[in-house]
């Protein structure tokens, strides 16, 4: 093997780019509920670089036979739905972070062209002989300029500024050796031989350029490979003494060989410079919005397996559909296998006579059972033919005109029901792909929560639960990963459109941060990690990392005010930022609606008594429109969603608990209309 070749050999650091015309429909499938890979395998098939990503990815050390779907389908399976995903993800990076300009996106376009269509010249000429193994000879063409595109992958720039011609040629292979010290057939070769196919698919692609006469007789792969580039590179067409040398050497007569090349050349007919950069710059905006859909998606789970370690589940659950969905409320409804029942049960704050309503699991019944019955989401609207008794209840209580029922499942198994509150407009306004791609998520999730739920029950011996809620710890990792990876892409995607996104290194902090509390709650670690904090400038690391100059964009001042003598106090740093972030963040958003003057004041002061403790106190005021006296009772609890309301996130729930944690206190003053004061009292724990 030429060692030469090996650094172009797609690795972490040196990867292909792909199609980004295929980018947008793999991050669909990806998303889907279904283990179904046909779809899957005919993508990956039409895309040189993608495939021989997948094949260098999951391609077993054994000798394997001849490439086919099945063979895909095998490496599909040994790499998991999850790796190609963040597989996929990372393609998408790529192709958005690529210094790639207009002549570099043509040029990849005409050599995914080449590929492409020499595959399909010698699928279709392997089928007219006979050969036994058209697959193979299609990935074979497929294949056969899969060096050129691993160089020019390397270094776009190098590769077109030496004017390499696109076509598979002796010319280019000479110019590619002087630029790059190796060529593509070279690389080509290096990257195949790697995968232990039983084929002379790299002795083909060896053989593309010794001319038609020196392979009359070799293996049929060979000539079958050798003639689809002969068609599909010829800009001319086929010479008298090519038909009959396919004839004599591979036995397919020139009216079928004319037949072959035409039908290629419709199948793949190139669209003009102009076209395709169009079409380009719609599929980097689709790419984005699928980007930013699915971190919104992975931040949801990663919440909701959050709930399996808190005391306040079914509100973590209903708030994952408040925060994605336009809906008003949501009410969960757990499936009894048992007894073929669903029971409801409400959050927080929700009226307790949810409790009392139970639904038997029949299509006749109530919507809320068809749907679970059924699996599938359903609507139900006052205005219908009369609801059932139960599904106009939810919509009293709930206080909507209508309710849509999803039904939440792992495989064959049924968990239950979230009813969403809702209204005509509101309906019209939900996603069937976003609804499907959330209860996925949240079923999975789900899954582990109700069995955390049921084991804690009958745990004794705290090393099983120690072992399950690991487990936990595990299974949340990959949302925070997934979450890491859409930072990158929106931060590129910011900095393409002329911000700067230098703080987005901050943000990784805070995800750390958040990493930090998972592995307090989850691990199941005695005490919180302490030391000495000063809290004058944590607070100012906090305010650093939401960005001022971004709030004073949006209109919002932030004035400090903090107390020089305030003395460093023990406690744990990670809680603090965490409940200082959430805090300043309420008053942010409370601001936003005044489109200008708004004002956040921050003070800190030492020695505040309480019930005979001292503390120190962070105090955190806005000029904001204050909160609603109903949604001020119960501040601290997950309630109905409140956008637009003040105060009211769904983050001051978190931030009651993790106060509690650090054995400090928390009140909030509020006049609708005057603004709204958060007071923080730490305990003044000295060293």
């Amino acid at each position: 093997m030429n060692t030469s070749a090996l650094k172009f050999i797609v690795k972490p650091e040196n990867r292909l780019l792909i199609n980004p015309l295929v980018i947008v429909p793999l991050l669909d499938l990806c998303q889907a509920d279904s283990n179904n890979n046909e779809r899957l395998i005919d993508i990956i098939l039409q895309d040189a670089p993608l495939c021989a990503e997948i094949l260098q990815a999951g391609m077993p050390l054994q000798p394997r036979p001849a490439i086919s779907r099945s063979l895909v389908d095998d490496v599909i399976g040994r790499l998991g739905r999850d790796t190609i995903r963040s597989f996929v993800v990372e393609a998408a990076t790529r192709f958005l972070e690529a210094e790639v300009d207009d002549t570099h996106h043509i040029y990849l376009k005409d050599l995914l062209y080449f590929s492409g269509a020499t595959a399909a010249v010698a699928g279709e000429i392997a089928v007219k002989t006979g050969y036994p193994h058209p697959e193979e000879a299609y990935f074979t063409g497929l294949m056969h300029n899969i060096g050129k595109i691993a160089l020019f992958s390397h270094d776009p720039e190098k590769y077109i500024h030496a004017n390499i011609p696109v076509v598979s040629s002796l010319g280019a292979l000479t110019m590619e050796t002087e630029v790059f010290g190796v060529d593509h057939i070279q690389v080509a070769k290096a990257l195949i031989s790697q995968w232990h196919l039983e084929s002379f698919c790299v002795d083909a692609i060896h053989c593309l350029h010794q001319g038609l006469e020196q392979t009359v007789h070799a293996p049929m792969l060979i000539k079958i490979v050798q003639m689809a580039h002969v068609i599909i590179s010829l800009s001319s067409g086929l010479k008298g003494e090519d038909y009959l040398w396919a004839q004599n050497n591979i036995g397919i007569n020139p009216e079928d060989l004319e037949a072959i090349a035409d039908s290629a050349g419709n199948q793949y007919d190139q669209i003009t410079r102009e076209q395709y950069l169009l079409l380009l710059e719609e599929t980097r905006e689709k790419i984005a919005n699928r980007i930013f859909q699915i971190a919104s998606l992975s931040a949801t789970q990663l919440s909701i397996m959050r709930a399996a370690i808190s005391s306040h589940f079914v509100d973590d659950l209903r708030n994952a559909f408040i925060r994605t969905l336009p809906i008003l409320d949501a009410v969960f409804f757990r499936f009894d296998a048992s007894r073929q029942f669903l029971g409801g049960m409400p959050g927080e704050h929700q009226t307790d006579l949810i409790h009392s309503l139970q639904v038997p699991l029949a299509s006749n019944r109530s919507v809320v059972a068809k749907a679970l019955y059924e699996n599938q989401v359903l609507y139900c609207f006052e205005e219908d033919a009369p609801p059932a008794v139960i599904d106009y209840q939810l919509m009293r209580l709930c206080g909507a005109s209508g309710i849509c029922c999803v039904p939440l499942t792992s495989g064959k198994e049924r968990l239950g029901v979230f009813v969403l509150a809702l209204d005509v407009e509101r309906a019209s306004r939900l996603e069937d792909k976003t609804i499907a791609v959330l209860a996925s998520n949240i079923a999975g999730a789900l899954k582990h929560v109700l069995a955390w739920a049921t084991e804690k029950e009958t745990l004794k011996a705290p090393r099983e639960k120690d072992n399950r809620l690991r487990k936990l710890a595990h299974e949340i990792k990959t949302p925070f990963a997934t979450i890491t990876n859409y930072l990158h892409v929106i931060q590129l995607k910011s900095s393409q459109q002329g911000h700067d996104f230098a703080e987005i290194d901050s943000i990784f902090k805070e995800l750390n941060s958040i990493e930090q509390l998972v592995a307090y709650y989850v691990e199941g670690r005695m005490e919180p990690v302490v030391e000495t904090v000063d809290l004058n400038a944590l607070l100012e690391k906090t305010l650093l990392a939401l960005n001022p100059p971004v709030m004073e964009s949006r209109g919002i001042t932030v004035q400090v005010n903090t107390d020089p003598d305030l003395p460093p106090v023990v406690t744990n740093p990670t809680m603090i930022q965490q409940i200082l972030t959430n805090l300043i963040v309420n008053a942010v958003e409370a601001l936003d609606a005044m489109q200008g003057d708004g004002i956040i004041d921050v003070t800190t002061r030492d020695r505040v008594n309480l019930s005979g403790k001292t503390f120190v106190e962070v105090v955190i005021k806005d000029n904001g429109p204050g909160i609603v006296p109903d949604v001020l009772q119960h501040l601290f609890h997950p309630v109905k969603s409140t956008k637009g309301e003040g105060h009211a996130g769904l983050g001051l729930n978190i931030v009651r608990n993790l106060v509690a944690e650090i054995s400090g206190e928390i009140s909030c003053h509020s006049l609708r209309g005057a603004g709204t004061e958060f007071s923080l009292l730490i305990p003044r724990k000295t060293a």
